[in-house]
C-alpha cells in the first residue's frame, strides 16, 4: 500500500460522499490538522482545528518496545477543571465534540502513525 493513502479510489469516493455537508472532503472538511509536534520519546501532539475555528489536542503515545501506541482524544473543546497550568483548563468547557469531530482525530492519528512510522494504535484514552 502507498504510505500516503492506503485507501483505493472507490473507498475514498464512498467515504467522501458521507461528508457532502462539508463539501465532500475528508481532510479539511470536518476538521483540519493545524500543528504537529513530536518529543524525543516519540510522543506526538496534534492540534486539530474544527470547522468553527476552535481547536482540540490529540496525543499519540508510542510504546515502541511493545509495538503499539495509545491515543488520547478530546471529547470536548476546553475543560471545566480550570487548572492554571493547563491551556485547555484555563479556557473553560466550551462545547462537546460531535462524533465526526472525534472520529477526525482518529483519522489524522492513523495518518501520522503511517507517515512517521509510529506503531499502530491499540489503546484509547480520553481528555475532557
Amino acid at each position: 500500500s502507498r504510505k500516503t493513502q492506503p485507501l483505493g479510489k472507490d473507498a475514498l469516493e464512498r467515504l467522501s460522499s458521507l461528508y457532502e455537508e462539508y463539501g465532500g472532503k475528508l481532510e479539511g472538511g470536518v476538521a483540519k490538522l493545524s500543528h504537529v509536534s513530536r518529543a524525543n520519546d516519540g510522543t506526538t501532539k496534534m492540534l486539530i482545528e474544527l470547522k468553527d475555528g476552535l481547536e482540540v489536542e490529540t496525543v499519540i503515545i508510542p510504546w515502541f518496545d511493545k509495538g503499539w501506541s495509545t491515543i488520547c482524544i478530546s471529547s470536548q473543546v476546553g475543560c471545566k477543571q480550570g487548572c492554571t497550568f493547563c491551556n485547555t483548563g484555563r479556557m473553560g468547557r466550551l462545547r462537546n465534540l460531535s462524533a465526526n469531530e472525534i472520529l477526525s482525530q482518529f483519522f489524522y492519528a492513523l495518518k501520522i502513525c503511517r507517515l512517521a512510522s509510529i506503531p499502530e494504535l491499540a489503546n484509547v484514552g480520553k481528555f475532557s
